[in-house]
């Protein structure tokens, strides 16, 4: 199934019919913390499953910061710095 990220479920019993979620180049603002929360939920106690692709919506993204989705991923999702001088 193919859903926009403001259609995510909030409710992590929703997303258990699926062995997993495929985030692709999704933006802080799209996606409700409601949502994030059910979707860590998923992952956390239903052993669900989430990869996330990114691009110029999602890495960099400062709505992402110490955020769940942030939380679920093996790496930290910093806000874009200036390039060093």
């Amino acid at each position: 199934d193919v859903r926009l990220p403001g259609q995510l479920p909030r409710e992590p019993e929703r997303l258990l019919a699926y062995n997993g979620v495929v985030l692709e180049d999704v933006g802080a603002g799209e996606v409700s913390p409601e949502a994030l929360s059910a979707l860590q939920r998923y992952v956390r106690d239903f052993g669900g499953g989430v990869v996330l692709t990114g691009g110029q919506r999602t890495f960099g993204d400062p709505g992402f910061k110490r955020s769940a989705l942030e939380a679920m991923l093996p790496v930290t999702l910093e806000p874009r710095r200036p390039p060093p001088k």
